[in-house]
Parts: structure tokens; sequence; C-alpha cells
């Protein structure tokens, strides 16, 4: 063969290879670079994966999160719906009540009206009567005549004056402008005055008015007040116990307090009634009958002993009658603020007690 030729072959054929090897380095630096590209593929798929991992970790933690604030929520908005309903049927239960009181005030308020037009009209109209009697036989009456209508225009004005009296008395002690004149006051001097005053009314039903007293000491009172309520409680134990039997007066001492208690043979306060006997311008059914007044006395009563920082009550005795309670405090520096009304401890087993201070 020839040497050119030969020569010239083994040129082509390598520079064929060296063609062929060209491309293969071409491919293989192509499959490189495409390696890479998947592997920056791969690698952001992983990191996507893990982070859309982490993502929903969160949002399913932040998810049982809300699903327990949201139970919360909704067991508290449970709970203000059932207090809610609690404070609107205390609310409803309030109004009704201030409803019925003020019903009761308007009841009171018709009663009062009915008792003080009433008991102003019915002296009145004795004065009236009386006058126009004595006008009319002025000139043809003895003196003896005249001077009884003279007398009934008398007792009829003074018990007009007194009715008005008891109407402003309250009005002043209920808006606190009455002042107590207190003094060290002897109970049992008290007493026996008080006895004294009460007799002529007691010896008209033949009731023997019994009293007892061991205090000693001076007690501070206002002694025209206390006499007053006294002889109000004792007026109508007199008023409704029947004849012939015992009204009961005993003062004491209890834990650093005066206390006196009136008693009767009467019937008793109805059981209804045991509550409201001390308000003013209530009167018991028995009283409805033309045997009390205006139902102030008792009303004035509780007031004048809470102004004595004290407090005064009723009960029915075991057997007949009822008892009446008034207690003070038996010093002067005791008698700032008013007592507190506790159910009281010397009543009897049976007996039902009620405070009015």
């Amino acid at each position: 063969m020839d040497p050119a030729r030969e020569s010239r072959d083994i040129g082509g054929l390598t520079a064929e290879k060296s063609s062929e090897l060209g491309k293969l380095q071409r491919q293989l630096r192509r499959a490189e670079r495409e390696a890479r590209q998947w592997k920056r593929v791969a690698e952001t798929s992983e990191a996507v994966s893990n982070f859309s991992k982490k993502v929903m970790l969160q949002t399913q933690a932040e998810l049982e999160e809300t699903v327990k604030e949201l139970e919360v929520a909704h067991d508290k908005a449970i709970a203000a719906g059932e207090e809610l309903e609690l404070r609107v049927q205390e609310r409803t239960a309030e109004l009704e009540a201030a409803k019925d009181d003020a019903e009761r005030a308007s009841q009171i308020k018709g009663q009062l009206l009915a008792n003080v037009s009433h008991e102003l009209r019915t002296p009145l109209h004795g004065v009236l009567s009386f006058a126009s009697i004595g006008m009319a036989k002025v000139r043809t009456a003895s003196q003896e005549q005249l001077a009884g209508y003279f007398q009934r225009i008398h007792d009829s004005g003074k018990r007009q004056l007194a009715l008005v009296n008891d109407l402003l008395d309250l009005a002043k002690l209920e808006d606190g402008t009455v002042r107590l004149d207190l003094e060290g006051c002897q109970v049992p001097a008290l007493i026996s005055t008080l006895v004294e005053e009460m007799k002529p009314i007691a010896a008209a039903k033949r009731i023997r008015l019994k009293w007892r007293s061991r205090i000693t000491l001076p007690v501070g009172m206002d002694r025209a007040r206390m006499l007053q309520v006294l002889r109000n409680i004792v007026a109508n134990a007199i008023r409704f116990t029947p004849d012939g039997t015992t009204v009961g007066i005993i003062a004491s001492f209890s834990n650093e307090h005066l206390r006196i208690c009136v008693w009767d043979h009467g019937v008793g306060i109805p059981e209804d009634e045991i509550d409201t006997i001390f308000e003013a311008f209530r009167q018991s059914n028995r009283t409805a009958t033309g045997a009390g007044g205006t139902g102030l006395g008792l009303s004035i009563c509780r007031e004048i002993i809470h102004h004595h920082a004290g407090r005064i009550w009723a009960q029915n005795r075991t057997k007949q009658g009822a008892v009446f309670f008034v207690e003070i405090p038996a010093t002067a520096e005791q008698q700032t603020t008013p007592q507190p009304s506790p159910q009281e401890d010397g009543a009897a087993p049976d007996s039902k007690t009620r405070d009015a201070a």
C-alpha cells in the first residue's frame, strides 16, 4: 500500500474519531449540566416539600389552637347567656316586687286618705253639730246644758288636734328633724307615772295594771317620748283586753339594754298582721271595726325607739294575748347607731316573734 495514501487514511480516521470524541464530550457536558439542573430541581423540590410539611404542621397546630379558643369562647357564651338569663329573671322579680310595692303603697295611700278624712271629719262634725245646737238653744238652754255642749266641742277639738299632731309628729320623726332630749331617767318612776296616767282608762274596764321594775340605775332617754311610746302601747293593751283582766308592765336589763315589755290577755295579733302592725297607717282588722284610730300610733312608737338606737317588736303569748317589747341601750354612749333586729332570744318556743325597728 502506498504510504501516502495510508497516511491520509489514518489522518481521516483520526479526524473522524476526534469529531466523535468532541461530540461525546459535548453530550457529556450537556448531561452534566442537565444533571446539575435536575439536582437543583430535586433540592428545590425537597425544600418545598419540607417547607410544605412545616407549614402544614404549623397550620394544624394553629387550627387546633383556634378550635380550642372557639370551644372556650362557646363555653363562655353559654355561661354569659345563662348569667344574662338569671339577671333577667332577677330583674323581672325586682320589677314585679317594685310593682307590688307600688300597688301596696297606692293602697296604703288610699287607706290613709280614707282614715284621715274620716278621723278629721268626725270631730269636726261634732264641733259643728254641738256649736249649732248651742247657738240654737243659747237663750233657752240651762247653764249646765251649755257647759255640756262646750265640753263636747272642746273634746272634739282636742281629738282633731291630736290627730293633726300625730301626722306632724310622724312626718318630723321620719325626716329626722326631731331631736331627743336625753337625760338620766329613773325607770321605776317613769312606769309609776305611766300607770297613774292610765288608771282611769283601765278602771273603766275594771282592768288591773300590774307592773314590776328592779332597775335602780338611771337610763339615758327622752322621758317625754318614752312615756309617749309606753302610753300608746298600754292604751292598745287596755283597748283589746277583756274587762276584768290584767295588763302587765315589766322592766329589766338584757345585754346592756333596757327592756320594757307590756303584756295583755287580749285575742292577740293576727298572724298575717304581726309583720305590718308597726307600718304607718296600718290598722288591724279589729281596729277597722271602730276600736282604734288611723294606725299612726305604733308607727310613731317605732320611729321614737329608732331614734333611741333601739328596737320595738311584738309577739303573741303562748296561751292568750300579746306582748310588746321595747328595748333601748342602757347607756348614753350606746345611743349612737340604731341597733340591728335579730330574732328575739327571749321568745316562747312556740311563739312567733317579729322585729319592727
